[in-house]
């Protein structure tokens, strides 16, 4: 089913809000110790979620839950829904992509809630800060054990 589409004002709405918490949030979410990171984030607004606004701790459960439920089908139908639940599942909340040039995607809905964004990214992006030094540290020194900076 295609996506359904946000609606232009709504956008332009999210996206004052979202700048006016990051601004906010500059020091909590360590903005400047993470520049670069965060100068190359990429933040994708996706439609407001169905399931009441779940973060994407409660969607990897209730996954979980389904996966653990779904015993009744063969293992060719098991694995193509799993592959659809999890895409509906990840539709519908935050979805934090690392590229192998060292950027990441954050996938945000429309709906989300202030304190909601604000610990979804405080959570994550320390995480992807932490694989870009590590990356950096191997490109510098190739044979080193991989210790972090």
């Amino acid at each position: 089913t295609p996506t359904p589409a946000i609606d232009p004002l709504d956008e332009l709405l999210t996206l004052r809000r979202l700048s006016l918490l990051l601004e906010d949030n500059f020091s909590k979410l360590d903005m400047e110790d993470m520049g670069r990171l965060w100068e190359d984030l990429v933040i994708v607004l996706i439609p407001e979620r169905q399931d009441g606004g779940l973060s994407s701790s409660s969607l990897h459960r209730k996954l979980q839950r389904q996966q653990q439920n779904d015993d009744t089908t063969t293992a060719t139908n098991n694995t193509a829904n799993r592959a659809e639940q999890r895409h509906n599942l990840m539709s519908e909340g935050f979805t934090f992509i690392y590229s192998k040039d060292n950027k990441v995607t954050v996938h945000v809905p429309i709906d989300f809630r202030d304190e909601e964004l604000i610990d979804e990214l405080d959570r994550n992006m320390w995480d992807f800060f932490n694989l870009v030094i590590d990356d950096e540290f191997q490109q510098i020194f190739p044979n080193s054990t991989g210790m972090k900076l």
